[in-house]
């Protein structure tokens, strides 16, 4: 690695970095309980648009200790969930920041924004709102004040921030399903009852991905990403893409719901008289096979035959962190709990990756969204982040970027995933 040293005797010989070795930041990030896909060197990839810096600071034996990957363009420096470094070491994190500041003076930057990877609040659903945390005097807001940089708030608007500050985080502490409440668990068992095929997916399936993305965007009246992202996405991460898409054979199930129901209508007739109880459980059983013929009798399919799309998402691991980032479902298949057997295999395939966490995404900070029901099936936890610290450098560029002219609208369609 080439070193430049910015700030001596701070701590044990420690190190400021401007030119790293790719390997060694990419095995600490990975490595690192906070490192993340918006760190990884893949995503500058991704963000091919944007140029890219990576800094870091090495300790005596030459080992990364602090490092963040940085998105630059038009003066902007902007670190999605960076740096990543010990938050509770407060002499390394002024190390860090005292020589990043200079750093990017001397480069040019405008502005630094800091959209650290750390939580404020991290609690189960069940009792986030319930759990006080002191927002007045907080020791990391005044670390970063100290070094010039301000904090933008605890907004509760999505919107207000390039990343969310509020995301839904599964911790995989237990292993998948079975960490899922009851009625989850159940849900996914239905799935595979009702002729729902979950299957890992690679480019050759790309077609039906965007298909139930563009079932979503129509559905919701938004516009997502196209082909290209998507290729890009899992060329550049390769087998840390995780895609998982559910899929059902409507003349196939059919075919299968008439098997059972005349095998369980067999079995009723041999009963006679007897078992009353496992009779009326029988009963049942034929009633949803014949709401389920009903079901796929009323789709309007051209060709029943061939495979349909039912849900489907795309979710990066990296390191110790999963996210599922894009999701889709053709709502043609509502009354199928496809998706849930998607989040889950996902999760499954994630944890057997060595992954601790995986994010379903953000949410509004009111907890009042139209995706939380589903998500809260994954026994969340709401992790609430700090959000964003500026470092202002050219009160024009500031002014501008928050006030003036339509500068930030174009950066944040730019730079949002």
């Amino acid at each position: 690695m080439i070193k430049c040293t910015l700030v001596k005797g701070l701590l044990n010989n420690e190190i400021f970095l401007t030119n790293i070795n790719d390997e060694k930041y990419t095995e600490f990030i990975k490595n690192h309980k906070h490192g993340n896909m918006m760190q990884a060197i893949e995503w500058s990839h991704i963000k091919n648009t944007w140029g890219a810096i990576r800094v870091a600071v090495a300790d005596e034996n030459d080992n990364i200790i602090a490092a963040v990957q940085i998105l630059t363009r038009q003066g902007l420096w902007y670190a999605p969930r960076g740096p990543i470094l010990d938050y509770t070491n407060t002499e390394l994190l002024n190390f860090f920041l005292t020589n990043l500041k200079k750093f990017a003076k001397d480069k040019g930057a405008k502005m630094v924004k800091l959209d650290i990877p750390t939580a404020i609040k991290d609690e189960k659903l069940a009792v986030f709102k319930d759990v006080e945390v002191d927002r007045e005097h907080n020791n990391l807001i005044k670390v970063f004040k100290d070094n010039g940089y301000k904090h933008k708030g605890f907004s509760l608007d999505m919107s207000s921030t390039i990343q969310p500050r509020f995301n839904t985080v599964t911790k995989l502490e237990q292993e998948v399903p079975d960490l899922f409440p009851k009625d989850t668990r159940r849900l996914i068992r239905d799935a595979e009852k009702k002729f729902v095929e979950v299957r890992r997916c690679g480019k050759e399936n790309l077609d039906d991905f965007l298909f139930a993305l563009a079932c979503t965007e129509k559905r919701k009246n938004i516009s997502l990403r196209g082909r290209e992202y998507f290729e890009n996405l899992l060329d550049t991460f390769g087998d840390n893409a995780l895609l998982y898409i559910s899929y059902i054979n409507v003349e196939k199930a059919v075919k299968e719901c008439h098997s059972r129901k005349e095998a369980i209508e067999d079995e009723i007739e041999a009963l006679g008289e007897k078992s009353p109880k496992k009779k009326r459980t029988l009963l049942e059983q034929v009633a949803g096979i014949e709401k389920l013929i009903v079901l796929f009798d009323s789709l309007e399919i051209e060709d029943k035959s061939k495979d349909q799309v039912i849900s489907a998402a795309i979710t990066i691991a990296y390191g110790n962190h999963a996210e599922i980032i894009y999701a889709g479902m053709n709502e043609d298949f509502a009354k199928l709990p496809a998706q849930y057997k998607v989040f889950s295999d996902t999760m499954k395939k994630a944890q057997e990756m060595g992954v601790k966490e995986v994010s379903m995404g953000g949410i509004e900070g009111d907890l009042n969204d139209s995706l939380l029901g589903f998500k809260s099936k994954f026994a969340p936890n709401i992790v609430e982040y700090y959000g964003e610290f500026d470092l202002v450098i050219s009160h024009i560029f500031n002014l501008m970027y928050n006030y003036g002219l339509p500068l930030r609208r174009k950066v944040l369609k730019l730079i949002k995933r």
